[in-house]
């Protein structure tokens, strides 16, 4: 009985001591997705043209900026406290209306587009975290990513504007690790900068800013 209770004692603390370093020079990957926000007004694109005579107007309502994004990670942890990542997220970010006509002579066409808005961001951050308990932690994570964000005519795959921005990436979550590595983890980002949009018609450009609210899956090895 007592070589039963003191091999228990001895199992329950290696559990402990094995629960407790879950980070300590460990690598984490994982998956999760959410819900994605942009913010930007695309109705700063709008444009009036005169081409030999005729004039060409294009009109954008970007009201409905809302979608989803998933994203993929890997972190090495040197220690419970710290660790460096980077990731990909991919980032639908919703439906833009369009509209254009030409008039020329009395005579005016109207079209309507709707476009698809994404990008893809590379990030590479550190993370510092606290761990509350055995498997319980929170963290902040920070650092700069690369994204390529373009608005897609829906009806006309060819095209489309593109363009690429170098930005930063901050954000908080929490995550619940189970003893056999497994994980769920929540949290929030916010991207600064995530890309410029531009088009043929004017020479502007307007600034997309983006949040994703994501929850999902990690395993530490």
């Amino acid at each position: 009985m007592k070589k039963l209770v003191l091999a228990s004692a001895v199992l329950a603390a290696c559990l402990s001591a094995t629960s407790a370093n879950a980070f300590n020079n460990a690598f984490t990957v994982g998956a999760v997705g959410g819900f994605a926000k942009s913010s930007g007004d695309l109705s700063n694109l709008n444009s009036d043209s005169n081409i030999a005579g005729a004039r060409y107007s294009k009109r954008y309502d970007d009201k409905d900026l809302n979608g989803i994004g998933v994203k993929l990670f890997g972190e090495y942890n040197f220690n419970n406290y710290f660790a460096l990542g980077a990731a990909y997220d991919f980032l639908y970010l919703g439906r833009v209306k369009g509209s254009s006509s030409f008039t020329n002579g009395g005579y005016t066409v109207y079209k309507s587009t709707e476009y698809g808005l994404g990008a893809h961001v590379f990030e590479f951050y550190g993370k510092g975290q606290i761990q509350l308990n055995d498997n319980f932690s929170i963290y902040a994570k920070a650092g700069p990513t690369f994204s390529v964000i373009g608005l897609v005519d829906e009806d006309d795959d060819d095209k489309t504007d593109t363009s690429s921005s170098v930005g930063l990436v901050a954000g908080v979550g929490a995550e619940y690790k189970f003893n056999n590595g497994f994980g769920i983890r929540v949290g929030y980002d916010y991207f600064s900068r995530v890309g410029e949009i531009s088009t043929d018609y004017t020479s502007k450009e307007e600034k997309i800013n983006s949040h994703l609210f994501y929850a999902g899956a990690s395993y530490t090895f």
